[in-house]
Order: structure tokens, then sequence, then C-alpha cells
């Protein structure tokens, strides 16, 4: 797969736009005698907020792998907005995907912000931002994910977006890692347990701030008691150690 080819808007500010379809995807990594995934069908609207459930290992990361065109199905086709994945320059579909998974990388004699820009620096430069301004940015961001009041805990945070990040919790870490995925503005956003360690109120809150009207946003969730807030819910489950969608 040559990342070069492929297309691309004349203007790369353009976001990506359409529903995600996956038909009769079927998809096993290389040495695996049988399918991850097999006669995967589905179809997800643009703007809309879906859950993906199901144990673990049982194929939602790969499901992301397989938008984020990392890996390409076995059988079947999936398809963005009517196109065929192949169809897009695969380093510029790759901009336009936020992902925040459940362990994201954390570089500990760095600051909040310089990891919470982590991977958004090159925006920062096209659009001619500022310290200031990119300061600023970034509570907005913090503030759409609900986060940027525990940030302003003095104790802990008594430098503020300057503050080293040597002793993160395991939910503040996924908050920088959510951060960092809505810095980038995507057009489909991937959240892996986004709201892990959450009560209910909180998860609620989480999921209204980051919902877009502009984005699809896929959550991968083990708990049931997260349905409540998606539009609506896939599951994935085991037959014969294989995977399906339901």
């Amino acid at each position: 797969m040559g990342i070069d080819g492929g297309w691309k808007p004349t203007n790369t500010n353009d976001g990506l736009h359409g529903d995600i379809e996956f038909k009769n995807v079927s998809f096993r990594y290389k040495g695996m005698p049988k399918n991850m995934l097999k006669n995967i069908s589905y179809t997800i609207p643009e703007g809309s907020f879906v859950g993906i459930c199901g144990e673990r290992g049982a194929g939602k990361s790969t499901m992301y792998k397989l938008i984020m065109r990392l890996y390409d199905p076995n059988e079947g086709e999936i398809l963005i907005g009517g196109h065929p994945l192949e169809y897009y320059n695969s380093v510029w579909l790759r901009s336009n995907i936020g992902i925040s998974v459940q362990k994201p990388a954390i570089m500990r004699y760095k600051s909040l912000k310089e990891n919470v820009i982590y991977g958004s620096e090159s925006k920062f430069r096209k659009l001619g931002m500022g310290p200031i301004e990119i300061e600023k940015h970034i509570q907005h961001v913090l503030e759409k994910a609900n986060i940027w009041e525990h940030f302003q805990d003095k104790e802990k945070f008594p430098q503020g977006l300057a503050t080293k990040c040597y002793n993160l919790s395991g939910g503040e870490t996924r908050s920088v890692g959510t951060a960092r995925a809505l810095l980038k503005d995507p057009s489909i956003l991937l959240l892996d347990e986004p709201t892990e360690g959450l009560d209910a109120e909180n998860e609620g809150k989480l999921v209204h701030c980051n919902h877009g009207g502009s984005s699809a946003l896929v959550c991968t969730k083990h708990l049931f008691s997260f349905l409540f807030f998606c539009f609506f819910c896939f599951f994935f489950c085991r037959k014969s150690d294989e995977k399906h969608c339901w």
C-alpha cells in the first residue's frame, strides 16, 4: 500500500465526510488460522455517536485499525463517503481521524501542554498560532472534554499547563489522550474506554461535550451502562472462535 498515492483534496484543510460502511468484511492477522472478524456489515451515519461493545479480544480494536487502514480486509470492503479506503491518500485519511487509546503515550518529563499538543504541532505552525493562542485553544479542548477544571488543581498541577507529567493517574492519562485526539478536530473520532473510572454523571458529560455534529464518534465500551448515551450500538461476540457483529 503506497502512502503517497490516492486522492486527497487540493485544500488539505478540508475534512473527510460521509458514512462509514463495512461490507461483508472478514479479517485475520498473518499467521492466524481463523478470522478475527467474519462477514461484518454495518453503516455508521456521519455525525452519529455509536457504541461498539464486546468482550476483550472480540475485535473492537481491530476494527479501529481497519478504519485507519493500518490493515486491509482479507474479504469485503470498507467505505467512507461512498469511496473504498484505497481511494484515499492514506496519510491524509489518518490525519482526519483522531484516536484515543486506553494507554496513550505520556512523556513524563514534558509539560501537560506539550503532551496534549503532541501530534498537532505542525497544525499549529500552519495556522500561525502563537503560544498564547495555543494555550487558549488547549483550554477550549480540555473544557470540551470536561477535564479542564481537574487540571486546574493547584496542588497537583501547580504550574497549570506547564506542570510536568511525572505522576498522572490512569484517568488523567486517558484524559490527556482524549484531549490529544480532540485537538486534531477530526472528522472521525475513535475512543477506546475514554470514561474508564468515571461515574455515570461524568460519563454523560464527557460524551455530550465530545460529540460534535460533524464527527462520526465510535466508542468501545465493556460496560453496558454506557449504552444509554449512544445513538445505537454494535455488539461483537464470539461464534466458533470467530467474531461477528450484531
